[in-house]
C-alpha cells in the first residue's frame, strides 16, 4: 500500500489586520501553515522545519511594502508566531513612516502568482474607524487619503502604535 501527503493550497484565504497610527503601521498577517510550503517552490520536499514561522519570515516579509506620502516605509519590526489551534502562522510588521501619513499605499503580493484567485481578508483599523476590503490579483494595493480621511471624521490627528513583544491574536480591536 502506497501512501502519500499531498500538499495544497487550503483555501486560498488569508487574513489579515492593519493599524494605522500617526507613528506608522502594524499589519498581523494569518494565513494558513500548508499556504507556506508553497513559497518553499517544492512542498512535495517539504522538511520538519518548514513547519515553523520563522522559515518564511523573509519571504513573507517580501510580499509586503507600505508607502506614505510617496515613500517607502521602514520595517522597525517583524515576529512570526504559530497558532497551534487553527493550523496557521502568524506575522507582524510594523513599520515607521518619516514622511509622515498624508496618504498611505499598503501593497500585498503573496500567492497571486500560483492562485491567481487567492483573496486576503482585511481589516484596517484608523482613528477608532474600521474597514473591510480585500486583497486580490486584480486590486493588491490599498490606497488611503490618511489626512483627507481624518478631516471627514473630525479627528485632529491619529494615536501612536504601542511596541508589543509578540503578535496578538487578531481580536477585532487596534491598539493605537
Amino acid at each position: 500500500m502506497v501512501s502519500s501527503t499531498a500538499h495544497a493550497h487550503v483555501s486560498g484565504f488569508t487574513d489579515t489586520s492593519i493599524q494605522i497610527a500617526a507613528t506608522g503601521v502594524r499589519i498581523i498577517y494569518s494565513v494558513p501553515a500548508d499556504n507556506l510550503l508553497e513559497l518553499a517552490g517544492d512542498p512535495g520536499k517539504a522538511s520538519p522545519s518548514s513547519a515553523l514561522p520563522f522559515v518564511y519570515l523573509e519571504r513573507v516579509k517580501a510580499g509586503w511594502q507600505v508607502e506614505a506620502s510617496g515613500e517607502r516605509c521602514l520595517l522597525s519590526q517583524a515576529l512570526s508566531r504559530t497558532l497551534e489551534a487553527v493550523g496557521s502562522h502568524q506575522y507582524q510588521f510594523t513599520f515607521v513612516c518619516p514622511a509622515g501619513m498624508r496618504e498611505l499605499s499598503i501593497r500585498y503580493s503573496l500567492f497571486f502568482e500560483k492562485w491567481p484567485d487567492h483573496e486576503n481578508f482585511v481589516r484596517v483599523f484608523m482613528a477608532g474607524q474600521r474597514q473591510r476590503m480585500r486583497f486580490t490579483a486584480e486590486q493588491p494595493t490599498l490606497s488611503i487619503p490618511v489626512a483627507d480621511l481624518l478631516r471627514q471624521w473630525g479627528v485632529p490627528r491619529l494615536g501612536v502604535l504601542r511596541q508589543r513583544s509578540q503578535p496578538s491574536l487578531l481580536s477585532g480591536r487596534a491598539s493605537t
